[in-house]
């Protein structure tokens, strides 16, 4: 898989685990999702590095 369609997967993931953040109440969901995208994000920047 390419570098950047792998990225973009990540980024995808990331958006999908702050749109799930945004809707749940319960607080510990909302940080441990949060800190999911944060590492998605990293994972695709890491992808994009090579």
């Amino acid at each position: 898989m390419q570098q950047v369609a792998l990225s973009d997967r990540y980024v995808d993931f990331a958006n999908h685990c702050l749109q799930l953040a945004a809707t749940t109440t319960d607080e510990q969901s909302r940080r441990m999702l949060r800190e999911m995208a944060s590492k998605w994000l990293e994972l695709a920047e890491m992808a994009l590095a090579g």
